[in-house]
């Protein structure tokens, strides 16, 4: 059996968040979803508020803050660079997969997904020991 994981999701959409929402938590994962990355980071990694994930869904084009720029301060700050990351993007050309790739990325997910697509990624994370999860 799988573990549990806290997951957290940064989408500006609506739909986006609601559908890893249920059926993550369907799963047997806890899911926070934020639809502005600024809340996020704050809630995340200023206050404590909200407490590090096992695993960060995050689509590229947001609000004030591009994609890769979360993905730069997730991976530049010492709690939580080893959090792995899944980006979820219409943008699923190579280019973009490489730089996602190299701003820390560990998995890329184009829209439109497929939720069984989704379930067995984070299924794959799940099946980490917590202190192997970075390793993906």
């Amino acid at each position: 059996m799988n573990r549990s994981l806290f997951i957290v999701v940064i989408d500006d959409s609506p739909t986006v968040c609601t559908i890893l929402d249920v059926s993550l938590t369907r799963e047997g994962h806890e899911v926070k979803s934020f639809q502005n990355p600024v809340p996020a980071l704050r809630s995340i990694l200023k206050t404590g508020e909200i407490p590090l994930p096992d695993l960060l869904f995050i689509d590229l084009s947001l609000p004030t803050i591009n994609g890769y720029e979360v993905i730069r301060l997730f991976k530049n700050n010492p709690a939580s660079m080893h959090i792995p990351v899944v980006v979820i993007s219409r943008l699923g050309d190579t280019i973009t997969r490489l730089k996602v790739r190299l701003a820390g990325a560990n998995a890329f997910l184009e829209k439109p997904f497929q939720v069984q697509d989704v379930i067995a990624l984070v299924q794959s994370f799940a099946a980490l020991p917590k202190s192997d999860i970075h390793e993906r």
